[in-house]
């Protein structure tokens, strides 16, 4: 069972990629804004109670696949400061890959496939405003990525695990999922 990993930069592909590897590959997508869509009509977004919620839904899906021997592949964004703190703002994912994960991953044999995704800032710029953002409540504006720039380093690697960065700036994303399949061996559809 695998689970794979896509993180970077708001607007970099993540999500784009991830269809394409469920279309290739013997994989199901949980995306990232799945778990934060329950929490936030409840809770509104942030707040203790919002990613503690995000965190369970999170776990209870990869230990579910895990057990059932379903692979997966899912979404985020790393940035610290804010990322390497519990009380950070997606401060959920950077908790339960770096700890409860772990204890998924080893009852069930699964391997975590860790892919960093990353393009020019400009094109970065660009792709933040396409359509369909805003409505999936994703960042949609240049001003707001580079405010987060400021404020976080999107552009960081995940830290204690290995990752495969790919800068998919002059990329498509069926090629960019082929080459995950093929770096991590990913069994096809």
């Amino acid at each position: 069972m695998d689970l794979v990993f896509l993180y970077g930069p708001p607007g970099v592909g993540k999500l784009t990629v991830a269809k394409e590897l469920t279309q290739l590959a013997d994989v199901r997508l949980f995306d990232n804004h799945a778990s934060i869509d329950v929490a936030l009509p409840i809770y509104g977004f942030g707040g203790d109670a919002f990613w503690q919620l995000v965190e369970e839904i999170r776990l209870a899906v990869f230990e579910s696949a895990a057990h059932e021997g379903v692979s997966l592949v899912s979404t985020f964004v790393y940035g610290p400061p804010r990322d390497s703190t519990r009380d950070g703002w997606q401060r959920g994912t950077t908790a339960l890959l770096a700890s409860r994960l772990k204890d998924v991953v080893e009852r069930y044999k699964a391997r975590i496939c860790m892919v960093k995704l990353s393009c020019e800032l400009e094109v970065l710029s660009g792709r933040i405003e396409m359509p369909g953002r805003a409505e999936r409540g994703k960042l949609a504006s240049a001003g707001a990525l580079a405010a987060l720039i400021e404020e976080q380093d999107v552009f960081a690697p995940f830290p204690g695990v290995e990752s495969l960065i790919i800068d998919n700036t002059q990329m498509a994303p069926h090629e960019t999922a082929k080459r995950i399949i093929e770096h991590y061996g990913l069994a096809l559809r």
